[in-house]
């Protein structure tokens, strides 16, 4: 196989500004060649990834992060109407795209010697259901596609010490 690619990452780290961020940018082609001697596509071919994230320290109490990613469909061998792969179209079709962005706000508490942090955390945002795999499903003799689970609320705490 044979994989290549390059990555641009650019970061701002807190200073005496409040805000932070990173963003990065990364193409990449990833190729196989099976014992027939044809080149394909990778199953990790994920042509284009953007990943953007941010925040904002409001205060020492208050933080305001937020994170967008995404990235170009992975490759994937369709199913015939039988249910089995078809071997001639290795990797030959694409998921969509896909895509999210999520948002967290913490809240700091300060003690003597120790700080408290909670937290809520706001995964995939508008809910998009993005393709994660395909399988085929027996019962409807067809391929199902598995998504991921829209929006995912978390609410956390942490203490460091």
């Amino acid at each position: 196989g044979l994989a290549r690619g390059f990555e641009v990452s650019i970061q701002k780290k807190l200073s005496e500004t409040p805000y932070y961020g990173i963003l990065s940018l990364t193409y990449s082609e990833a190729n196989f060649t099976a014992l027939d001697n044809v080149e394909r596509i990778g199953s990790y071919d994920q042509t284009w990834i953007f990943n953007i994230s941010g925040g904002y320290k409001i205060s020492e109490d208050w933080e305001v992060a937020t994170k967008f990613r995404y990235s170009t469909g992975k490759p994937y061998t369709p199913y015939n109407s039988n249910g089995i792969q078809s071997v001639e179209e290795i990797n030959s079709v694409r998921f969509p795209v896909s895509h999210s962005l999520d948002v967290r706000v913490d809240k700091r508490w300060f003690f003597s010697g120790w700080t408290l942090i909670t937290y809520v955390d706001i995964q995939n945002v508008y809910g998009r259901k993005n393709i994660t795999s395909v399988r085929w499903d027996f019962r409807t003799q067809s391929p199902e596609f598995n998504e991921s689970i829209g929006i995912l609320l978390s609410i956390g705490i942490s203490a460091m010490f």
